[in-house]
């Protein structure tokens, strides 16, 4: 009886041994050889563009690393900067004060002395000179006070990165470029923004307000703006400054942005354009160029990771491509959180005038994952991804992995570099595989029917043993 129980168990362990076996190599579609130059325990390299070509999982959970031995290393997947809560940049909004500077239809304002006088910390009290106000008077330009949001301790990690700008509104709208100059002493100024885009026009329905200038350079105690339009009687009301704070400098392990340009075509309704991604790319903006300028409509942005799944909207808004006496102004690109979808698709909302003929271009921008793996074993070791078996993120991760944030990266591992692409299982590995069998249900099964046999085989036993009383 024993030798029987036993078997059995031995039986079905053995079975259920075969749906658990670790990966091999040519479970997977296509591999990459990986260079670990020097000698280091940890590497680290973005992921090329190839394997988002053939992954299926888009959170790269069909991807596996491979020693000499075609032993799986661990590996894990490094967060970015943006991606990290503790290293976010923190955003502080102030009103700033400014100061008119006027000028008459003659350009008398620039030839004559302006007064500036500060107090005994830099701050701007008042501005005397210029043109004096009156009926054929405008504001030429304004002086911006940044000084009292400086810090003192001159804390590198924070500048003045948009200016928001608020004005009364004329009662055509208006298009315009200005210009943002920056200076320490109020004599000596470096121009920081050029030909920025302002717009406040409205379209039938639509209301288009451009009215955020971003600065890239570093601050200065002031800012000198300039305004063609106070010409116009177009009067600025409020300026607020967005400073930005990076609570550390990560910068130099940021993987670098990449872009790539798309085709669309027609969709079945009206006003619908198709594009497709050609893998699992992990999409965060998209740029709309459309096919005739002087163009604004309201559209809607979706994507979906299959054909028979439904649409999710990421964005919905104006896009526009306007040309306002020889100023032009266009959308932004659409930004959102990164999304691995395989299709995506442009509505134009009902009833709006369209885009006109042609096709609209679409230009996608991504930003890589960064992966970091352990040296564990013999080199070469391989990257191996696109598998339907292994699909799903169960990879091994070893603790000191985990830890690891791009802060610190550059101290404690090395870069490998990633050679051309070969293949591994082909294609065969991209092919959805038949449904596993149920192995815990069957095993779970095999053991209440054998312990029904056990406890039967028992009482069978008993009742022999028992006398007949009969």
């Amino acid at each position: 009886m024993k030798t029987l129980v036993k078997t059995a168990l031995i039986f079905f362990l053995a079975l259920a041994a075969t749906g658990f076996c670790q990966p091999a190599p040519n479970d997977f579609a296509y591999g990459i050889a990986l260079e670990t130059p020097g000698e280091s325990a940890i590497y680290r390299f973005e992921t090329p563009d190839e394997v988002y070509h053939w992954i299926v999982d888009p959170a790269l959970g069909d991807l596996r690393i491979f020693n000499g031995g075609e032993q799986v290393v661990p590996h894990t997947l490094l967060k970015s900067p943006s991606e990290v809560k503790s290293l976010k940049p923190v955003y502080t909004e102030n009103a700033l004060p400014l100061f008119p500077v006027l000028a008459t239809a003659d350009g008398r304002e620039s030839s004559v002395n302006i007064h500036i006088e500060t107090d005994g910390k830099g701050a701007l009290v008042n501005i005397n000179g210029g043109a004096q106000a009156g009926e054929d008077s405008y504001v030429s330009y304004y002086i911006l006070d940044v000084s009292a949001f400086m810090d003192n301790s001159a804390d590198r990690q924070k500048r003045l990165d948009r200016l928001t700008l608020e004005w009364s509104h004329t009662e055509n709208g208006f298009v315009s470029k200005v210009d943002v100059y920056a200076s320490s002493d109020l004599s000596n100024w470096r121009r920081i923004a050029h030909d920025a885009a302002l717009a406040d026009m409205t379209f039938g329905e639509h209301k288009l307000i451009r009215n955020e200038i971003p600065l890239p350079e570093p601050m200065d105690k002031y800012l000198k703006l300039t305004w063609p339009k106070g010409k116009d009687g177009a009067v600025l009301d409020k300026v607020t400054a967005r400073f930005r704070k990076d609570r550390k400098k990560v910068t130099k392990t940021e993987p670098k942005a990449r872009t790539m340009d798309l085709q669309a075509v027609r969709g079945e309704e009206p006003q619908e354009y198709l594009f497709q991604c050609p893998g699992r790319f992990p999409v965060q903006s998209v740029q709309v160029d459309l096919p005739q300028k002087n163009t604004l409509v309201k559209a809607s942005l979706f994507c979906r990771d299959a054909e028979d799944m439904p649409w999710t909207k990421t964005f919905s808004g104006l896009i526009y491509d306007l040309n306002v006496d020889g100023t032009r102004i266009a959308s932004e690109t659409i930004t959102f959180e990164p999304r691995g979808a395989l299709y995506w698709k442009l509505a134009v909302n009902q009833g709006e005038g369209g885009m006109g003929p042609g096709l609209p271009r679409f230009k996608i921008g991504y930003q890589p994952h960064t992966i970091c793996f352990v040296a564990q074993g013999e080199p070469p070791f391989t990257l191996a991804f696109g598998s339907f078996k292994y699909k799903r993120g169960d990879a091994l991760v070893d603790p000191l992995l985990s830890g690891l944030s791009p802060d610190n990266m550059p101290n404690l591992i090395k870069p490998a570099n990633a050679s051309l692409q070969f293949e591994l299982g082909g294609q065969a590995a991209l092919t959805p595989p038949k449904p596993p069998l149920p192995w815990k249900r069957i095993i779970l099964w095999a053991v209440l029917c054998l312990g029904a046999v056990v406890v039967a085989v028992m009482a069978w036993k008993l009742s022999r043993q028992m006398p007949d009383k009969q």
